[in-house]
């Protein structure tokens, strides 16, 4: 339950950051952009591709442990 918790939570911040993205890039081709939207469109890269890395380690996570105390 809690990866699938998990899974739908990435999965919406993750469509929920590309829109922003999306919504970002018409604004880094004005001449009059500041340094601060390209440092915030960098970050925003960042976390798509972190969210995007723990679904596909949610989607490939496999219980190996079978309940065994190592």
């Amino acid at each position: 339950m809690k990866t699938i918790l998990s899974f739908f939570f990435y999965l919406l911040m993750t469509i929920f950051m590309c829109y922003l993205l999306y919504n970002q890039i018409p604004t880094l081709f004005q001449p009059s952009v500041e340094l601060i939207e390209y440092l915030w469109f960098v970050i925003r890269i960042i976390v798509v591709i972190t969210f995007s890395v723990n679904i596909m380690k949610l989607l490939t996570s496999t219980n190996t442990n079978n309940g065994d105390i190592n």
